[in-house]
């Protein structure tokens, strides 16, 4: 068994959807926008080929074309690559201290025009402060489609515009994302790219089906390396302009109808993974189990300085070793000078898997070797080395 990261939680009804969509036109689409409609009323949803697109078809509805506008110092580098469709100039902003959210003092001091409040993981940003600058705000709520917070506002709605995203996020399609917007907007219907998103769909399909029992010489399950990836993967860095395709609604629409179900396992995962970690000495946690439904579980190593590469791949080989694959964590943008902050989290962090494609006892396996890491882990010892 190897517990990889980015399984579809799909069943028959994805699959039966989406090769149903092949012979449809435009009748999941319809669907599923009239579904997110009467879920964000008033607001206005535009279904889009990915959230990158929605990103930079926000920025310039926002009239952002050619300004600053301010990211977090650590982001996923698709919100990067929507932002430059929009012509914007990006502004990275440090985050606070072992946090995803902007810095305050950082953010107000900051001469920027617009904000791109990414709610990384699945965690807020503080929208309050944000609020205060006086600019335009997009929420990226890529992660957290169908989530509302504590005070029941629908995640994408707490800025000027927002984001979801369908792609191994709170739910997972074969792509696809949703602009939320204040107003009614269209887009020039187009496409392309379909013959290379069937094969995706029946990739993801395989991957649904066979899960954890897929053999560890297949893709995706390599060793992690000591040696940072500094570039971001070549399909982060492409962007296609279009609408939702019928496949990827399908697909979407039929995650759509089970998202309940969907948040209670995830729901279920992370509580487990929180609970057990809030006793584990050698970590510290970025969130709480009731802020985040995340596919990835974020957690630091609290080594820091030049002891934490070290200590992070000593946990990383040891769960590759027990057979949980482990995510890279996102290339910085900008330099550790001007985001210490960022650099210190990104140095430090360990993404585990988490989604809904994990039953109880693969999340209980995963939590209780990550105990196991923690009473291994030599935190004083400069190299992380085991004890």
């Amino acid at each position: 068994m190897h517990l990889r990261i980015n399984i579809p939680a799909w069943g028959g009804r994805e699959i039966a959807k989406g090769i149903a969509s092949f012979a449809s036109r435009d009748a999941y689409r319809n669907q599923l926008l009239k579904e997110i409609e009467a879920e964000l009323h008033p607001f206005e949803p535009l279904l889009v080929s990915s959230a990158r697109y929605a990103i930079a078809i926000a920025a310039r509805m926002l009239g952002l074309e050619g300004r600053r506008v301010a990211v977090p110092g650590y982001v996923c580098p698709a919100v990067m690559t929507g932002l430059r469709a929009a012509n914007v100039e990006i502004v990275a902003v440090d985050c606070q201290t072992s946090s995803l959210r902007f810095d305050p003092d950082a953010i107000a001091r900051a001469d920027i025009d617009g904000v791109l409040a990414a709610n990384t993981y699945g965690i807020d940003q503080d929208f309050s402060i944000l609020a205060r600058l006086g600019v335009p705000v997009i929420e990226d709520a890529a992660y957290q489609a169908g989530r509302r917070d504590a005070n029941g506002a629908a995640c994408g709605t707490r800025g000027s515009a927002g984001v979801w995203s369908f792609n191994f996020k709170s739910l997972t399609a074969v792509g696809g994302g949703v602009l939320i917007a204040k107003e009614s907007i269209a887009i020039n219907e187009s496409g392309s790219g379909r013959l290379r998103e069937a094969v995706r769909f029946f990739n993801y399909a395989a991957r649904s089906l066979a899960r954890h029992r897929i053999p560890k010489f297949f893709p995706g399950a390599e060793s992690p390396s000591l040696e940072a990836d500094g570039a971001p993967r070549d399909a982060l860095m492409k962007i296609t302009c279009s609408p939702m395709s019928e496949l990827q609604a399908a697909v979407a629409l039929a995650q759509w109808q089970a998202r309940e179900n969907i948040a209670a396992r995830q729901l279920f995962n992370s509580t487990h993974l929180y609970k057990t970690l809030s006793r584990c000495e050698a970590f510290t946690l970025l969130s709480s189990e009731s802020e985040t439904l995340p596919h990835l579980f974020p957690l630091l190593v609290r080594a820091g300085g030049k002891e934490a590469p070290g200590a992070v791949f000593s946990v990383r080989q040891f769960l590759h070793q027990h057979g949980i694959q482990t995510e890279t964590p996102y290339p910085m943008i900008g330099s550790e000078d001007e985001l210490p902050n960022s650099y210190d989290l990104a140095s430090r962090l360990i993404l585990v898997p988490c989604n809904a494609s994990l039953d109880a006892r693969q999340i209980r396996f995963i939590a209780s070797s990550l105990e196991e890491a923690s009473r291994r882990l030599e935190i004083a010892s400069p190299a992380g080395a085991w004890r």
